[in-house]
């Protein structure tokens, strides 16, 4: 897992706009998503999952907001149907 303090969403945007997040989480090995909760509850503010950026207009200014992007490796895993699983 990679912390990065203050991105800039402007850096991150097609149209490249945005101001500073809190801290930007880049979670790169499954192993680590078990640690994610505590990760996002001490850097504080509001979670914001970033793809690859389009499609998001930020505003110019500091947010609060942590920016969680998830880099696994390997194939997507489909699960079975669960009865009452939304």
């Amino acid at each position: 897992m990679r912390i990065t303090p203050g991105p800039i969403l402007a850096k991150r945007t097609t149209l490249k706009l945005g101001g500073a997040a809190l801290a930007e989480v880049v979670v790169e090995r499954e192993a680590d998503l078990g640690a994610l909760p505590d990760v996002l509850r001490n850097l504080g503010g509001d979670l914001f999952v970033l793809g690859r950026g389009s499609n998001v207009l930020a505003a110019d200014h500091a947010l609060g907001v942590v920016l969680l992007r998830l880099e696994l490796s390997g194939e997507p895993v489909i699960l079975p149907e669960h009865e009452g699983f939304c």
